[in-house]
């Protein structure tokens, strides 16, 4: 299997060896190829041309901040353009700048996340079939969630945490407003 890795110039670290390491250990025989966007709204078209070069499938890794998510919005959208356009999946592993306080820290979600999108990765292109088995697996929906949870990261300190309850949302009447119905 041909993986396509895209990073990008404003990541704050290099993930390449680490995903390397990580592939090698998970996905027998696979080949990596690298590619780095110049900036974020890049990532597009840099995931297209591994996509259209031969690559299987493409993995994006960010590194973001609040500033980012306008840009984010508008690389998604491009990104379903280009997996229709090649007929291959492409997938994100997004860390916010939120999300940790120390490089361990990040080399500790960083892996996990490379290991959860490299499983899906390996699942998408050698078993297809296996891939209907991750719905209904908390775990995996749990990870997968986590995968493209950027938005939910840095829009608020009200988005739960794995383990903690929902917060309570009142009928809107503290604010001043009510109900239509």
């Amino acid at each position: 299997m041909r993986i396509g890795f895209v990073d990008c110039a404003s990541n704050k670290a290099d993930a390449f060896e680490a995903f390397s390491a990580i592939t090698n250990e998970m996905v027998a025989g696979a080949q990596l190829e690298r590619r780095t966007a110049h900036d974020l709204l890049k990532i597009p078209l840099t995931a297209k041309k591994l996509l259209t070069g031969g690559c299987d499938i493409a993995v994006v890794f960010l590194m973001l901040s609040e500033d980012d998510l306008d840009a984010m919005s508008l690389v998604h959208e491009k990104i379903i353009d280009v997996e229709l356009s090649a007929e291959k999946f492409v997938l994100f592993c997004i860390i916010s700048d939120e999300e940790y306080e120390n490089d361990e820290e990040f080399e500790n979600i960083a892996e996990s996340r490379m290991k959860t999108v490299l499983k899906l990765a390996s699942q998408l292109e050698l078993s297809p079939s296996q891939v209907s088995q991750i719905i209904g697996d908390t775990q995996m929906t749990q990870a997968l969630a986590e995968l493209s949870g950027f938005s939910a990261a840095v829009s608020g300190d009200d988005v739960p945490k794995e383990g903690e309850e929902q917060p309570e949302t009142g009928s809107g009447s503290e604010t001043g407003g009510s109900s239509l119905f």
